[in-house]
């Protein structure tokens, strides 16, 4: 028995950092945080003081959490409790690391669903506090002099090329302007993203991860915001980003593609590992691989010097619903504005909305046998270049003007936003004709009256849909808000997550 409880307590360890850490969405300079190390010394240094520890029940495992969870909430504590001893008299045969750390994941995530993510069947750290190292989380920079050329390596460097310098920044946020000549000596992974880009997001519990585990080892994170629409340009946008997706390494605002330009860069994400003289060694386009690059990671980090000891497993890629496996077909990526959409052709009506461009068409009603993957209107819509706006003639519009769209998915997230300085708006959501049920809710839709919602109250992803199964389902949208425009839909087939 008590090998068993081992296993469970370093699963809990790793788990209980995450809960502590996703309390607050700030920095906050007088926190103390719970780290993996204490809890996995508290929990063991009970376990040693029982007299008999071969034989420790699930109720003593969960009481143990509970103790090493020190001063959370005691609603929370008791249901973590719950959860942990139903999970394992549920599975009184699991034995294997892998069978325990799931049923410990699957206790914690059950009582914060919305703050631990879930990724690759790990639980990842998601708060500034512990991984600020710097105390600058949240603050923005102007930009320094221009970084210059690149710096020629010694000779003798490893092969590769040459890494572009920083350029063209705008702004910096949670760090001083850096270039990479100052950084020689370690190792740098210079991360393109842009914060309401799905395949980012994805990666940011990795992010945070390498920088918790090798920022003192020597590794430094680079994440170059390159917007991919205007509103992603302002810096208060990406400066609140930040402190909401934990992301506590250097920001550069890459606003007028100066470094994507410099470094041929095509993708979102992408990532650039440099190494110790300033040759890229590696790099990787897209989500996965997240093994492979912590690989490279420590490898580097080695060639530099440091000396690695640790024990932790290396990550694994998300997991894809098994019924996807069999299908093989999710609803690409859509995009509202005519700039993407004519090339793309995915609005119904896609000669009307392209021959209109800049202009207000009313739409009729669609009817019911509806294509996949095309977007539907119904009401006076206007075809701007980045989205698609509804656009009333009165103050205010009509819920029975709508957006709709049958798609191939687990997941489904919207980009939408306000206008500048525009008032918060509802939008009405629904699925399959109905109020989304509680299983099949995103993490923003709210209800009210049996209704179901989204409050758009700042420019970002908003998660829509997230399906107890993968299948086809018809989502509507519809709202009184001229400020209703959309951007752009995402998908997803991950059996946790977005």
């Amino acid at each position: 028995m008590r090998p068993r409880i081992v296993l469970i307590v370093a699963a809990v360890g790793l788990l209980l950092l995450a809960m502590a850490c996703a309390g607050e969405s700030t920095p906050s300079p007088t926190a103390t945080p719970l780290t993996s190390q204490e809890v996995q010394d508290t929990v063991s240094e009970s376990i040693q003081s029982l007299e008999t520890p071969e034989a420790v029940t699930p109720e003593q495992v969960a009481a143990l959490v509970a103790d090493a969870l020190g001063d959370a909430p005691e609603d929370l504590k008791a249901e973590v409790q719950e959860n942990v001893i139903a999970g394992l008299e549920a599975q009184p045969d699991a034995n294997t690391a892998e069978e325990l750390r799931d049923i410990v994941i699957k206790a914690v995530s059950d009582a914060l669903p919305e703050e631990v993510p879930q990724v690759g069947g790990s639980a990842l750290p998601v708060g500034p506090d512990p991984l600020d190292q710097t105390g600058m989380v949240g603050m923005v920079f102007e930009p320094g002099p221009d970084c210059g050329d690149p710096v020629e390596p010694p000779q003798g460097a490893g092969r590769g090329r040459l890494a572009a310098e920083i350029t063209g920044i705008e702004a910096w946020v949670n760090s001083e302007p850096l270039c990479l000549s100052e950084l020689r000596g370690n190792v740098v992974l210079v991360d393109f993203w842009t914060y309401t880009c799905i395949n980012c997001i994805r990666t940011f519990p990795y992010l945070r991860q390498w920088h918790a585990r090798y920022a003192d080892d020597g590794l430094v994170i680079l994440g170059i915001h390159t917007p991919e629409f205007e509103f992603e340009e302002d810096r208060e946008n990406v400066q609140n980003a930040s402190i909401e997706d934990a992301i506590v390494w250097p920001v550069a605002l890459d606003n007028e593609y100066g470094t994507w330009r410099a470094y041929n860069n095509r993708y979102w994400p992408a990532k650039y590992l440099i190494d110790k003289d300033g040759i890229i060694r590696y790099q990787h386009f897209g989500e996965g691989s997240y093994a492979e690059t912590e690989l490279e990671i420590r490898k580097l980090l080695e060639e530099a010097g440091a000396d690695l000891t640790l024990d932790t497993e290396l990550p694994t890629d998300q997991v894809v619903d098994p019924a996807f496996l069999e299908a093989r077909k999710l609803t690409r990526e859509l995009y509202g504005g005519y700039g993407r959409g004519c090339f793309s052709r995915y609005v119904f009506d896609i000669d009307e909305f392209c021959d209109n461009k800049d202009q207000v068409r009313e739409y009729s009603e669609p009817g019911s046998d509806h294509e996949d993957d095309f977007i539907y209107l119904k009401g006076p819509w206007r075809a701007n270049e980045e989205n698609l706006q509804y656009a009333p003639t009165d103050e205010e519009g009509d819920y029975d003007d709508y957006l709709l769209l049958k798609f191939t998915a687990r997941t489904a997230n919207a980009v939408l936003t306000p206008d500048a300085g525009g008032e918060p708006f509802k939008v009405l959501v629904t699925l399959d004709g109905a109020p989304i049920t509680e299983g099949n809710r995103g993490l923003d839709v709210v209800v009210e009256d049996g209704q179901t919602f989204l409050m758009v109250d700042e420019p970002r992803l908003y998660s829509i849909v997230d399906a107890t199964e993968y299948g086809t389902y018809t989502l509507t949208m519809s709202s009184n808000s001229p400020q209703f425009a959309l951007f752009a839909f995402t998908f997803g087939i991950y059996t946790q997550g977005i």
